[in-house]
């Protein structure tokens, strides 16, 4: 964790590193990680923001592919997951409740996801930002109250499942806070690392 505050993750299954772009997790399908629940995590209905720099290599499940996210599977609205769509199109999950841009991940690039949801709202109240700049979306399924459970956050797979829809491809970066940022921020965030990745 180099924010300082110790969240540090564990990797399961095997995933290797890459020194590239200054470095990241390479994911092959078939692995994760896994970041212990700590009082700093946003739960329940609770204002956050989640970001991941990623680059997928391939797009190979069904129904698709979680980068990071918070929560479980117990009920709708328990979770919420930054994701790609079966083809590749950019949103947030939250257990049959989604929120999904036009805007297409594309193979092999890099990408620059941040998702903000200020406290309170319902699974559809999630504004999404790609490379810094906010993107229009499209509301899935019903609406419902966000109660995000006290559980693990993990990396390249679905939250609170020990694996399941698998992500395949590299992420460099993932951040979670407990506010909502605002869009200068986001953009300070993307303009800090776009360099590292040609973006």
């Amino acid at each position: 964790d180099l924010s300082g505050y110790g969240n540090d993750g564990t990797l399961i299954d095997g995933p290797s590193f890459d020194a590239a772009n200054g470095g990241s997790i390479v994911f092959d399908g078939n692995n994760y990680a896994s970041i212990p629940f700590s009082a700093q995590f946003p739960t329940g209905s609770n204002a956050r923001t989640m970001c991941a720099i990623f680059n997928a290599n391939t797009l190979e499940d069904e129904v698709g592919v979680e980068l990071f996210g918070i929560g479980s599977n117990d009920y709708f609205g328990s979770r919420s997951a930054l994701w790609l769509d079966a083809s590749g199109y950019i949103g947030v999950e939250c257990l049959l409740s989604s929120v999904q841009t036009n805007e297409w991940a594309g193979i092999n690039n890099w990408v620059f996801l941040s998702a903000t949801y200020a406290a309170g709202g319902s699974t559809h109240a999630f504004k999404i930002f790609i490379n810094g700049l906010q993107k229009s979306a499209t509301t899935f399924d019903d609406a419902y109250s966000l109660n995000t459970t006290a559980v693990d956050c993990t990396v390249a797979t679905v939250p609170g499942s020990n694996g399941s829809h698998l992500f395949s491809g590299n992420i460099s970066f993932v951040s979670l806070y407990n506010r909502e940022l605002i869009p200068s921020e986001i953009l300070q965030n993307y303009n800090a690392l776009k360099g590292r990745f040609n973006l």
